[in-house]
This record gives structure tokens, sequence and C-alpha cells, in this order.
């Protein structure tokens, strides 16, 4: 006698099937949650595939169930994925400035492949370039002719600008205890002059392949009152970019944009994907992101080409308020 394969019974594959739209919903989600949260959207691709087979196989109840999460997980992650930023037209006001920005983490690119994506970033004309993996001897090396200001850690980041960078002096960023691999928020002042200013933040977190990586990256996008009691001192807009290691679904992304008050500069994330980059931007994880302080307007953002890393790098063109400026007092009395 032949024995049948064991069927997983209706009631609990209805139940199971729910899980790409529950899990977003859940805010303090575990380690393995918050992982298959972040993978949703490869989740939803697989039961619509799923969906198919039953209604081939002629099983109604199977495939109407999961249709129907998929239908709702469309729904709950382009409502959690929807921009909330306002984008700029073409036109000038004088009361903001443009920056535009590269964001691009390496993985320990060799000379050819950091020479190509240094080509490609010079010729999208950038005010600032936020790098993060470099690998000896790019530490001591700018491509960027244009950009003389650098501020670079032996953490394997830099930031290269055309405008003067300044070190936020009471600035003390969460460590790891162990150190085998910081999590790392680098913030600096950016000045073109007196009224075009803003703190730029190079991000770079750890990849989450452990539960110690995963916590460690949420402690450092944590609420620290006195790291952003220094931030928002500046009274000036902020810029975060580099690699977050989180699609906007995963807590430390939005962790991050909670504590900070800061909001996501993509407008459009079915082509936002940055890792891995050989696979198209609309299958690729995004983990890549530019966030902004509210009143930043967003003229442009691009996810660049596969220059040789992992992850492909980010461009967007940003316009930010200018900073009002007291007048002297001889101005004032005049």
């Amino acid at each position: 006698m032949t024995r049948r394969a064991p069927r997983i019974p209706t009631a609990v594959w209805c139940l199971f099937a729910q899980c790409p739209w529950v899990l977003p919903l859940i805010p303090y989600r575990p380690y393995g949650l918050d992982m298959l949260t972040q993978v949703g959207g490869y989740v939803i691709l697989g039961l619509s595939l799923l969906a198919l087979v039953f209604l081939i196989r002629k099983k109604k109840l199977l495939a109407c169930a999961t249709l129907a999460s998929v239908l709702v997980a469309l729904l709950v992650h382009g409502f959690m994925y929807w921009p909330t930023i306002p984008h700029a037209d073409g036109s000038e006001d004088p009361a903001y400035f443009d920056l535009r920005v590269v964001t691009y983490n390496a993985g320990g690119a060799a000379a050819g492949e950091w020479q190509r994506f240094a080509r490609w970033a010079v010729d999208q004309d950038p005010d600032v370039v936020s790098v993060e993996e470099i690998s000896w001897p790019w530490w001591e090396v700018n491509p960027f002719p244009d950009l003389p200001y650098r501020l670079t850690s032996r953490d394997g980041t830099a930031i290269y600008s055309r405008y003067k960078l300044s070190e936020i002096g009471d600035w003390q960023p969460r460590r790891r205890p162990d150190r085998s691999q910081v999590p790392y928020l680098h913030p600096a002042l950016l000045e073109a002059d007196a009224q075009k200013r803003c703190v730029f933040i190079n991000v770079y977190l750890p990849s989450p392949r452990s539960v110690e990586r995963w916590r460690a990256s949420l402690e450092a996008v944590g609420q620290d009152e006195v790291a952003l009691g220094v931030l928002r001192g500046t009274g000036v807009p902020m810029v975060a970019a580099g690699d977050f290691n989180s699609t906007p679904l995963g807590r430390v992304y939005r962790s991050f944009r909670e504590n900070y008050g800061m909001v996501d500069a993509c407008p459009d994330v079915l082509r936002s994907g940055t890792i891995p980059a050989w696979l198209p931007r609309c299958l690729a994880l995004p983990i890549d992101h530019v966030m902004v302080s509210r009143g930043v307007r967003v003229v442009r953002y691009e996810v660049g080409p596969n220059t040789g890393s992992d992850h492909r790098p980010v461009f967007t063109v940003l316009r930010l308020p200018t900073v009002a400026v007291e007048p002297t007092g001889q101005e004032a009395h005049e």
C-alpha cells in the first residue's frame, strides 16, 4: 500500500498565507520575523505563483485565500512604501539651494572597480559623495578633483564635499563593545556659505547576518537624546545617506526615521533596489537610502548602474531650505 504525502490543512495554509501583510504591522518584531518582513516582496511573488498553481489544480479555496492575501499585502506594502516627501519643480527659489548627493557602498572594491564608480560619480557633478567600505589604499586618494574637502574614518567610510566640512564637536556615536564591526553614524556640518548649510550624516550599519549585528544596528539608531540634541541644536536641515542594511519595512530603517524625524527621498520604490547589483532595480533589495529632514524637497532621485560592488550607487538632487542669518549690530541699526 502506497502512502499519500501528508497534506497541509486548508485552514492552516489560509492562516499562514496572511503573513506578508500581517508582519509589517507588528511594530516590535523579533529578529527572524523582521528578516522575513524585509523580503516580503519575494514572499508576495512566491504566493502569487502558488495561487496560480492552486487555480490550475482547481483548489479554489486555497487559491482565493492566497490571492486575497497577496492583494491585501500589496496594499499594506504600498501604503508603507508610499513616499511622503514633496517634490520640487525645476524653478529656482532663493529660499532654497540645491545639493547633489551620491552615496555608494564600495564593498571593498578593487582598483579598477573603484575607478569605474569614480568616473560615473564625476559625471553626476556631485556636491557630496558618501562612501562606505573603502579598502586601502583608497583612504588617502581623492578621485574627485572638484570635491576638495574630505572626512574619513578607519571604520571604512568617507565623505567628499565641494563645500567646507567640519566635525560636530560633541557628537558621541554609539559603538559595539566588541568593535568587530562598528555601527557608524558619522555626522558633519557642511557649509557653502552662511545661509547654505546642512548636517550631513554618513550611515554605515552592519549587515544583519546575526541577531547581535541586528541589535547593534537598532542600538546605533536608537533614541539618544544627547546625540539628537547636538544635531538639532545646529538649527539647519539634515541629510543622511549610506548603507542602512535595512529595507523600508525593516525595524532599523523605521527606527531611524522615527527617532531622527526624517523621511526617505526615494520617490519610486519599484526602481530603488540596490543589492544585489546584478539584479534589475525592481527585484533588488532597497537597503541604501538617502534620508532628509522635513522641509527638504527632491528634484531628482536615481539608482545608478552596476559599478563593480555588490551595491548600486544612489544619486539624488535635493533642494534644501536656506538658513536665516541674524544681522549684525550695524546692519540691524541701518
